[in-house]
């Protein structure tokens, strides 16, 4: 476990210095993910900035929450980047890219910039891009009475390296590309979370209030527009868990956003293609005038 445990005012958070110096990135990671996500593109990332990542409540090393909602998460999110004392880059990917809209919409102070990785949002009605099988699980999964039992049954039925592998194949187009120690470190990470008794209430709870949030397309649009950091929104080609149609959409909702479509990966491209992931994130945030790893504090 490489880390430390960071105290906010909503009580404590597992948090990862990833390398680098100077004005800070922070990532978040998405549903059923971890810091771990976030290790691959690192080293590039550092090149830009002093990297950090951190565990939502309930997912990773950190501790369980009361509650699990969007809202919950955003407001944990905002208190670990005023823990850092100055504005960062914020990086979310998928449920991750949810709250970073959420925390940029309340708080924009806390940001010098926004990078939206297949940030959980609703496709169109009749995408053919939207794949049944994960669609499908992604739904039971958010029933109450289904999701935990449904969760628990496949736990028990398969290993730790399994569910690995399982969630690898829908994840990423190429799981192949994944390095080695990352897999070893998440093995060791995924043994613990299926002897953690929060772990499935909080994968169930955090999918079914990303569900709600979503859906209240109106509601959404509202958080959306009003946005005003300087916002790079990334898709992966062959992504299966977020619709293209979805990211689309917002794109037209936010035409002064960068939109990259980035080739040959799925729905976590910073996994795939860690420096192609960063080189983007380099070549926007130089457009878009932001500071290039300004000095900051090193932590």
């Amino acid at each position: 476990m490489h880390g430390t445990f960071v105290h906010i005012p909503s009580g404590v958070v597992f948090a990862r210095d990833l390398g680098g110096e100077g004005s800070p990135i922070v990532c978040v990671h998405g549903l059923g993910g971890s810091h771990l996500n976030w290790v691959p593109p690192a080293p590039p990332l550092a090149a830009l900035g002093s990297v950090s990542a951190f565990d939502l409540p309930g997912f990773g090393y950190s501790p369980p929450s009361r509650s699990y909602s969007m809202q919950r998460h955003a407001r944990v999110t905002i208190e670990y980047l005023e823990h850092l004392d100055e504005p960062a880059l914020l990086i979310g990917n998928s449920m991750g890219g949810l709250v970073s809209i959420l925390v940029a919409a309340q708080r924009p102070d806390l940001l010098t910039g926004l990078v939206l990785l297949a940030p959980a949002v609703a496709p169109r009605w009749g995408d053919p891009r939207i794949d049944p099988v994960v669609s499908r699980r992604l739904l039971l999964q958010g029933i109450p009475g289904v999701g935990i039992p449904m969760i628990e049954k496949y736990w028990r039925s398969t290993t730790a390296r399994q569910q690995i592998a399982d969630t690898l194949a829908v994840v990423c187009h190429h799981p192949e590309r994944i390095p080695a120690e990352l897999l070893t470190e998440s093995l060791e990470m995924t043994e613990i979370r299926r002897r953690q008794p929060w772990a499935i209430e909080a994968i169930v709870r955090s999918g079914r209030s990303t569900g709600f949030t979503v859906a209240r397309r109106q509601e959404f649009r509202q958080v959306v527009e009003r946005v005003t950091t300087p916002t790079l929104l990334i898709q992966g080609e062959f992504d299966r868990v977020i619709p293209g149609s979805g990211v689309e959409r917002l794109a037209e909702l936010r035409p002064d956003w960068t939109h990259v479509l980035m080739k040959d990966v799925g729905h976590c491209p910073q996994l795939e293609a860690p420096t192609e992931f960063t080189r983007f994130v380099a070549e926007w945030r130089s457009t878009a005038g932001i500071a290039a790893n300004a000095p900051g504090k090193q932590r």
